[in-house]
């Protein structure tokens, strides 16, 4: 009875040392991952809110163009182009939609000293209500955007336009500025129809880009994140212990 009870212990362990080798073999390179991982993450020095304005399009004198259909289809979607890169660039950005906005609308109830003219039609070039604007909203900081010489050639299916982009303390204080032509062609297999829309958004995706790494230099490395490094891990002396007195363990146990 004690050689049954022996062996029997025998297996018991041979199982449970066996099943202990099958264990640390598979969880030491999900450990060795892990501090990889942990080792590469930083952080960043990003705003959580930012509001940005829609961008104002100037005519030829320099003043806002009025908005027809195709001004306001050109404002939109530089509007967008910018919002879109800000929040692949890790920011909190808050599109400014005027009234339709519950603060700006709690504003104007309470007489917060914003004017509803002011709240629809947006900052424009004037930063004192940019500014009121941004408090009410509580952002952290605010984009105003302006759009000169802003141009569509039907033969070359072409758009052109100079983008400025302004970044802002919540306070006012400018805290940085961008200024680029974008040019974008409509490709031939676009309709008629929507071959001004095709090329100002492509206009608009490249220099928005530009901005965003240009006023936010910490969105670089989350918009274009460099290419993973191949490193040779080293192996720890002591990373194959445990797995060799489980085999040692093995071959002494009586069978």
């Amino acid at each position: 009875m004690k050689t049954i009870a022996l062996r029997g212990s025998g297996r018991s362990l041979m199982a449970a040392l066996t099943s202990l080798l099958a264990v640390v073999i598979s969880v030491s390179p999900v450990f060795a991952q892990h501090s990889r991982m942990a080792a590469t993450t930083n952080g960043s020095k990003l705003p959580g809110s930012v509001l940005l304005f829609p961008p104002t399009i100037n005519d030829a004198k320099g003043g806002p163009a009025e908005l027809t259909p195709r001004i306001k289809e050109a404002q939109q979607i530089i509007g967008e182009a910018l919002a879109r890169f800000l929040n692949k660039g890790g920011l909190g950005v808050v599109p400014y939609r005027g009234v339709q906005s519950p603060s700006v609308v709690r504003a104007l109830q309470e007489t917060q000293g914003l004017k509803p003219e002011e709240a629809s039609k947006g900052p424009f070039d004037d930063p004192r209500i940019a500014k009121r604007l941004a408090e009410v909203m509580n952002a952290q900081e605010y984009i105003t955007a302006t759009v000169d010489n802003y141009q569509y050639d039907t033969t070359t299916r072409r758009a052109t336009f100079n983008l400025s982009v302004t970044r802002n303390a919540s306070n006012g204080t400018a805290l940085g500025s961008f200024a680029q032509k974008a040019v974008g062609e409509a490709p031939g297999e676009v309709s008629l129809s929507m071959a001004e829309g095709s090329a100002t958004a492509r206009g608009a995706d490249f220099v928005a880009e530009q901005a965003v790494k240009t006023l936010y230099p910490d969105s670089a490395a989350v918009l274009n994140p460099p290419p993973p490094v191949k490193t040779e891990r080293k192996k720890s002396p002591w990373a194959w212990a445990i797995p060799a007195a489980a085999v040692l363990g093995l071959l002494i146990i009586p069978r």
